[in-house]
C-alpha cells in the first residue's frame, strides 16, 4: 500500500473499524476492536492482538487511490485448540457452543461424535438447510443462528467427545472440542458410631465415628469441623462404599459435617458431637481421622 493513500477496514458486514485519512488513524468505537487493533499508517496493514473464535469473519481492505477504490479481502479464521471438558449431571442439558455469536450464509456447520473432526456426523447446518444425526433427533437442538447445540436429558451413553467445525468457503473457520461426561447424583452419606480402641491418658476417652456413602465415579468423602476440612478420600474401586472414620478425643465439641460430592453434586450430613459422645473426661482434646 502506497503512504499517501486513505484506507478503510471493515469486518463482514461492512462494519467499519479502522480508518486512515490524510495520515490520521481512527478506530471505530463500539465494534470490539478498538482497543485490540494496532494500525500502521505507512503500509495500511493492521495487527489484533488477543484473537478470539468470536472475531472469526472476512476483514475487507478498500484503498482509496486517485483513480478509484482497490480492494482486498482476508479470511480471519481463529481456531480453539484447546479442549474444553463439561461434567454434566445425569438426565440436564448442555449447550454447546460454536464461539460465533451469528451465523454468515457461508458458513457450513458440522458436528461431529468422536475424538477428532471426522468422526461421526451428528448434525449439520448448511445455506440453512438442517441434517440431524437419527439417535440424536430426540435429545438435541440445532440454533440456526449461532450452529451451537443444545443436547437434553443427558445420560452416561453420551458421555463422549463432540466436536464442531465451521467451514467458509473450502477453508476451516472454526474448529472446537469438547469432552462431556455425565455424573449420576451423588448419595446421602450415613454416619454410625463404631468402637476404637485409643487411650493416651487415664482421662481420654475416645469418640469414634463412621462415614460411608455409595461409592462411584468421581465421588470424594471428606469431614469437616465448620468450614474447615479434616480428611478426604476417594477410591477408583466402585465396588464397595467409600468410608472414612473420624476419632474424636475427650469431647472435642463442635459441629461436623460429613459430605459426599463428585463433580456435579454434593450431598452432606451434619452433626453436633455434644449429641453423638456424651460428655467424658477432662483430659487434652485432639482429633484424629483415617480411613479404612
Amino acid at each position: 500500500m502506497h503512504p499517501n493513500h486513505d484506507y478503510l477496514w471493515s469486518i463482514d458486514p461492512n462494519i467499519p473499524i479502522a480508518i486512515v485519512i490524510n495520515g490520521e488513524v481512527t478506530h471505530v468505537n463500539g465494534t470490539g476492536f478498538e482497543k485490540r487493533i494496532h494500525t500502521h499508517v505507512e503500509t495500511g496493514s493492521i495487527t489484533i492482538s488477543n484473537l478470539t473464535i468470536s472475531d472469526s469473519g472476512i476483514l475487507l481492505a478498500q484503498v482509496l487511490t486517485k483513480t478509484g477504490i482497490l480492494e482486498q479481502r482476508f479470511n480471519l479464521s481463529v481456531h480453539d485448540n484447546s479442549l474444553i471438558p463439561l461434567n454434566v449431571l445425569k438426565g440436564g442439558n448442555i449447550t454447546l457452543d460454536t464461539g460465533l455469536k451469528k451465523l454468515q450464509k457461508e458458513h457450513k456447520v458440522m458436528w461431529t461424535q468422536g475424538p477428532d473432526f471426522s468422526g461421526k456426523l451428528i448434525a449439520q447446518l448448511n445455506n440453512f438447510s438442517t441434517f440431524i444425526e437419527e439417535s440424536f433427533k430426540d435429545i438435541l437442538q440445532l440454533n440456526l443462528q449461532t450452529g451451537s447445540i443444545t443436547l437434553l436429558r443427558l445420560t452416561e451413553n453420551y458421555a463422549d467427545y463432540y466436536c464442531v467445525k465451521i467451514m467458509l468457503g473450502i477453508e476451516p473457520h472454526i474448529l472446537r472440542k469438547y469432552l462431556i461426561t455425565v455424573f449420576g447424583p451423588v448419595s446421602v452419606p450415613h454416619i454410625s458410631r463404631t468402637q476404637i480402641n485409643i487411650t493416651h491418658s487415664v482421662n481420654d476417652v475416645n469418640c469414634s465415628l463412621r462415614c460411608s456413602v455409595e461409592s462411584a465415579p468421581g465421588v470424594t468423602l471428606s469431614w469437616y469441623r465448620g468450614e474447615k476440612k479434616i480428611n478426604q478420600t476417594s477410591s477408583s474401586d466402585i465396588s464397595t462404599n467409600l468410608t472414612l472414620r473420624l476419632v474424636i478425643q475427650d469431647q472435642d465439641e463442635g459441629n461436623y459435617s460429613c459430605v459426599a460430592a463428585n463433580p456435579v453434586s454434593k450431598e452432606a450430613v451434619t452433626l453436633n458431637s455434644t449429641l453423638w459422645c456424651p460428655p467424658h473426661g477432662t483430659g487434652t482434646r485432639t482429633i484424629y481421622s483415617f480411613t479404612i
